[in-house]
Parts: C-alpha cells; structure tokens; sequence
C-alpha cells in the first residue's frame, strides 16, 4: 500500500472510530473558546476590520492559502490570539506549513496554557518530518498529561506516520514515547501503524496481541490492519479475522459484519448468510446486517425472505436508503408484481438512483403495451442526465424490447444527425440493421464505426459476423475476427464468431473447436443453434438434438435457433 492510501485509509479509519467502543473515555470540554478570555481589550479599527472581511472572503472563495499570512500579520499586530488560531487554522487546511508553524508558536507565546496550540505545533512538527523536534515537545506534554489527553496525542500522530521520509527514526521515537503509558491502547496502535510502514510484520503481531489483551473491544486496530492483510490476500485475511474475533468476543458490530463480507468476496455465499445472520442476532436491529441478507436471498431467487428482509434494512435506517427502494422494486418485478414495482420506484426521488427508477418504469410501460408513455418518461429526464446520447440508447433499448425495432432504428438515425460524431450511435444502429435483415445498412454503419474507433474488439467481431453470416468476403471477416480474438482470446462472443466463419469456410472441425469453447462459456441460444449445426453437419446428430433442446428450454423464441430448427427439420 503506498503511503497516500494509508494515511487516507488511517485518518477515515480515525475519524469513523467513534463508531466503535473507544478504548479510553474522552473528556467533553465546555464549548467556550479560552482565546475569547484572553483576547487583548482592543477597540475594533476600520483597518482591522477591513484585514478580517478581505481575509474572510478570500477564504469564502477556496483562497485560504492566501487569508493565512494576512491573519498571521493581523495577530502578530494586534496580540489576539484568536488571530493567531484562524491563521494557523487557514494554514493547515491550506497545507502551509510555515505559515502554520510561525502562527502556532505565536499563538502558543500569546497563550502558554493553551494545549491545543502545543498539541497543533506537535502535529506540524510530525507532518514536516522533524521527528526530533516533534518528540521532544510530545515528550513535555505527556508528562502528567492525563489519559485521555494522552489518548488524543497518540491518535492524531497515527495516521501522520506512515508519512514520514525517516520511518526508522519515527517508529523508535513513537515506541521511547509509549514507555510513559505502557497500558495505553492507543499508545500500542501507534506502534502497530510504525512497525507496518517498516514492514516489520511480527512487531504488528505483538502490537496486536497486547491490544486484543488491553481493550478488546475496540475494533479499530482490527479493521485497519483487516485492510492491508486483504490486499494481500483474501484469504489471508479471513484467517486473520476469524483469529482476531476469537479472543475478542465482544467485538463491535462492524467488525462482525466485515467476517461474512469477506466470505461474499470469495463467493461462499451459504456461509456468509450464516454469518450475517449469527452478527443479527446480536444485533437484531442492525440495518447492515438485514440488508445483506436480503441481497444473497434475492440472488437466491428466495423472494419472501429478501423482501422480508429489505423491508426491515428500510426501516431500520440502511444509510441509502433509496438504493433499497429500487431493489425491492426489482424484487417485486422479478414477482411478476408490476404495481407494487411501480409504487417503490415512484418512492425515489432526485438523487444518485433517479434515472435507474425511471428507466425502470420505462421498462414496466414497455411491458404494459405503453411505448409512448415509457419513450416520454425517458425524454423528461434530459435535465437530469448529462449526455443526452445515453437517453437516445435507452429510449432505442425500450423500443426494441417493445419489439419495435423500426421505431428503434428511427431514434437512432435521429440521435445520427443530430450528434453525427457519435460512434456508439452507428454500432447500435448496425446491430438494428442487421435484425430488420437490413444487411448492406449494417455494414456501412460498422464500416463507419470502425473508421471513428480503429481496432475496436466488439466493432471488428460485429462486422466479421455481419459479413460471415451472409457468406460474403470471408477472408475479410475471418481477418476482423481474428483481429479481435487476438485482443479477447476467451470472449465467447468472438469464439463464436470464429467457430461461424470456419464453418462458413467448410473447416467443420476447426469451427467446432471454437464453438465448444464457445458454449462451455456461454450457454446462449446462438451459440447453441451454431454448434448444432456444425455437429449436424459431421454427422453427430444426437448431439446436435441434444443442444438445441437445451437451449429451446432455456430460450424457445431465440429467433436465429427458430430459424436454424426450420432449415434443418431436426
């Protein structure tokens, strides 16, 4: 992992922890600033007034780098350490360092009690890298430091290590550190997050091992070092957690859930509900937990049970809740429960899952014989969708699904003038073409295509096909498919073009190859009227019966397979 994503990975990790049962209780202070106190009894001057508002604005549009050194001057003239504190604080958002050091040391000089200017100034000295520095001064401030504030020092140095160009000197520093709070968690984590950036596995280990004895229930140090192990391997990393959840048995929700994640991520799906459901019944009300549930029990094709447990997910406040009306409403579709679909999609409003929800009513239109309707729902979402090339697909989708390939093909010669440098446009409508048995039309649109995008794998293979299938310049289309083969040598699709093409040649037992790869990939109803064929053609007809019935069962209007089974009278 490099050093960015940890430090991204350690401080959402950190910020996120209050989730958890932290390890050290965390004292609340009064939300009165102390600087207001000791602010210097000042009359407001029209030229201070004017360095505040320009300052102000400047950071109101994104200029705090800027605002910083104008607040780090206002401070260091009017002795206000509330002015000292806003530059710092403009500086470190900023990524000012110096400014952010001069204005931490002054604002420190105009408030020596002050801890958050000493713990500041510490941070910086840690993010600049002069670890000697930052040592010395976190040194002064633990002594006698209480546990919670020694707590605070250590968890916002964690996440500033693996940062650090001298990653030997910062670990020894951290471990000199820790020895005044042996029994600190935090203090131990600290360690853990040193020993991982010099990859010193077994000192993570022991790091580890004396968290899981201090504070077992804080499952922060588990779920980061959950993270690097599974990048590894994810099997490494269900060991590592099934270990870590041994001996912590009182592990907080979050980390439960993460075991039968893991198990969904190597497609033990059986094991994995069991999991959820065991992490369920801790916590009955987890909205996590039920949402997962009725995700495997909807890929299960278990209906009732998802729904069942979708439902709960919603009410129990799943954090997206939109996306779980769209998949209960997909549920309820897959019931053949059109109307209640309909009520979950109508339930999303604007947002992240609007245009899917719409375009799913669209679909329901469809199937309720309303064309129009759905092709003007589609329409009404141009201010929501940014390319309107993508409306013109999905309204041509709808069209075709509505079997009304020539109206299709009619929005799409539209979408053709009105964005003529759209290649999308023309591979869609050449596959159009090719079914309103319009040959020569396919071709030109593929021919086009391919001259806007050269080399393009589903443009050569489409092409190929075109012309294979109707005999004509084999040469050429056996060279497109194999141009293609060439950049996806195990894409069905493109196998199966090539089995085509050979057999077209008269090469029955080379196109036969191809087809049975094809197949073994594939189980598509083209695919199988070809391979039939080819295995009519070599005399191994109860093959070719055999393969053609599975696929009428699967599926019996597949247009080519029909039409395959009349030529040959099987």
């Amino acid at each position: 992992m490099n050093v960015l994503a940890t430090t991204a990975l350690l401080s959402a990790l950190l910020l996120s922890a209050c989730a958890n049962t932290d390890p050290t209780p965390v004292k609340v202070t009064p939300t009165q600033r102390p600087e207001e106190s000791a602010a210097p009894n000042r009359e407001l001057s029209a030229g201070l007034l004017y360095g505040i508002l320009v300052s102000e604005l400047a950071v109101q549009r994104g200029g705090a780098l800027a605002a910083a050194p104008a607040y780090l001057e206002l401070a260091k003239e009017t002795s206000d350490p509330r002015l000292a504190r806003r530059a710092a604080e403009l500086a470190l958002s900023s990524g000012n360092l110096n400014v952010a050091d001069e204005a931490l040391a002054l604002w420190e000089q105009q408030m020596p009690d002050s801890l958050l200017a000493k713990q500041q100034r510490v941070m910086v000295l840690w993010r600049e890298g002069r670890i000697a520095e930052a040592e010395q001064r976190m040194a002064t401030q633990l002594q006698g430091a209480d546990i919670s504030r020694a707590a605070s020092l250590f968890m916002h140095v964690t996440p500033l290590l693996p940062r650090q160009a001298d990653p030997q000197a910062a670990a020894a520093a951290i471990e000199r550190l820790s020895q005044q709070f042996p029994r600190l968690p935090e203090a131990h984590f600290a360690q853990a997050v040193a020993a991982a950036t010099l990859k010193d596995e077994a000192a993570v280990e022991r790091s580890l091992d004396t968290l899981a004895e201090l504070a077992p229930r804080w499952d922060l140090p588990v779920l980061w070092r959950l993270d690097a192990v599974r990048k590894q391997s994810p099997d490494l990393a269900l060991a590592f957690l099934e270990k870590e959840l041994k001996r912590r048995p009182r592990a907080g929700a979050e980390l439960q859930l993460a075991h039968p994640r893991l198990l969904v991520g190597l497609r033990q799906y059986e094991a994995a509900r069991e999991g959820f459901a065991t992490v369920l019944k801790q916590f009955p009300h987890h909205p996590d937990a039920r949402y997962a549930l009725g995700i495997l029990a909807f890929q299960l094709k278990q209906y009732d049970e998802a729904d069942q447990h979708l439902r709960a997910a919603l009410e129990a406040g799943y954090v997206d809740g939109p996306f779980v009306r769209l998949t209960l409403g997909q549920l309820a579709e897959e019931r053949k429960q059109l109307e209640e679909a309909k009520t979950w999609y109508q339930a999303i409003g604007k947002g992240r899952h609007y245009n899917q929800a719409q375009a799913r009513l669209a679909a329901i239109e469809v199937k309720e014989g309303k064309l129009e309707a759905a092709l003007a729902r589609i329409e009404g979402l141009e201010n929501d969708v940014a390319d309107p090339i993508e409306l013109l697909l999905l309204q041509s989708q709808l069209a075709r699904e509505a079997g009304a390939n020539a109206k299709a093909y009619q929005l799409l010669s539209r979408g053709i003038k009105q964005f003529p440098a759209a290649a999308t446009l023309y591979y869609e409508r050449a596959l159009l073409a090719d079914r309103l048995n319009r040959s020569h039309d396919a071709e030109r649109d593929l021919r086009r295509f391919l001259r806007m995008k050269p080399n393009d794998v589903q443009g050569m293979n489409a092409l190929g096909y075109t012309l294979a299938n109707r005999g004509q310049r084999l040469p050429e289309a056996r060279r497109l498919i194999e141009a293609a083969l060439q950049q996806q040598p195990t894409n069905p699709m493109i196998l199966d073009s090539m089995g085509w093409v050979l057999f077209r040649q008269g090469k029955l037992k080379d196109a036969l190859s191809y087809l049975e790869q094809a197949y073994e990939q594939m189980k598509d109803a083209e695919i199988a009227a070809h391979l039939g064929e080819v295995l009519w053609r070599l005399g191994q007809r109860d093959a070719a019966r055999q393969i053609w019935e599975e696929a009428k069962q699967r599926d019996p209007e597949h247009k080519v397979l029909q039409e395959t089974l009349r030529r040959l009278k099987p």
